[in-house]
């Protein structure tokens, strides 16, 4: 999961009103320490180091794509990595949940104000997917985070507190 928040605070970051590239540079050498999918991260690199907010924004996506497709593919196949997730139906529900949180970030910190559907979305996955070790939903603690998202304050401290809610539920 980490490697899916590198590529979408990636996102987040080029939706600022000032592109903080050194941030997003930041980003990008979080991978270098976190890749155990050996994504190629070189055309992403180029695009960063060149300041080219499109080509880092397309970059991103396909990375995005392409782990998205790694994680599919395994569920077809029904072939897990050992440890991961028991059941392949699970572990795809868990990641295409955790995508569609992430998409909730961007849209709420680009100030997608007609997110509420998505947000709805998000909420029925969240209590559809596989819980372990008897957790519980927080369904109110789940929307105070992502209301504070839509705040110009505290962003940061809401989108930790998602990702650190949805952890707790597996």
């Amino acid at each position: 999961m980490e490697i899916i928040d590198l590529l979408f605070n990636v996102l987040r970051n080029l939706n600022k009103k000032n592109i903080d590239w050194m941030q997003i540079e930041s980003c990008l050498n979080q991978r270098r320490e976190f890749n155990p999918f050996n994504l190629d991260f070189s055309k992403l690199s180029v695009a960063i180091q060149g300041h080219l907010a499109l080509e880092t924004s397309k970059e991103t996506y396909n990375l995005l794509k392409t782990l998205y497709e790694h994680f599919s593919s395994l569920a077809k196949k029904n072939v897990m990595q050992q440890g991961i997730c028991p059941d392949y139906r699970e572990l795809k529900t868990i990641i295409l949940t955790y995508y569609t949180l992430n998409d909730v970030i961007l849209s709420m910190v680009i100030g997608d104000r007609s997110s509420q559907k998505e947000i709805d979305e998000l909420l029925l996955m969240l209590e559809a997917m596989p819980k372990r070790n008897n957790s519980k939903l927080n369904v109110a603690a789940f929307r105070d985070a992502i209301a504070a998202i839509g705040k110009d304050t505290g962003v940061e401290d809401a989108v930790a507190k998602l990702r650190i809610l949805f952890r707790a539920l597996l």
